[in-house]
């Protein structure tokens, strides 16, 4: 605490056009700060929801494969999976 205020008396003690050139350059450096955090973020999530979206094929993938091994015809596997024809003939 004590090197932050001797920070705001140095600041308070600029000339005006001095700390108008420190606020401004602290805040350059907040935003950028910001939207740093704000692109890994995003890119967190991205990756969270294509991987949940990969689980989520690789199950219903897993789940047609054991239909066909029971007999059930594709159409009605793709009905109940979502997976197209062409795709659970491949498995």
């Amino acid at each position: 605490n004590t090197i932050k205020a001797k920070n705001n008396l140095n600041v308070l003690s600029l000339d005006d056009k001095m700390r108008i050139q420190y606020e401004t350059r602290l805040k350059q450096i907040r935003d950028e700060h910001s939207a740093r955090v704000t692109a890994e973020t995003k890119k967190y999530q991205e990756g969270f929801f294509e991987g949940e979206l990969r689980g989520e094929l690789k199950g219903k993938k897993e789940i047609a494969i054991k239909m066909k091994k029971l007999g059930i015809k594709i159409k009605e596997i793709s009905e109940l999976t979502g997976l197209s024809r062409e795709d659970i003939e491949k498995l």
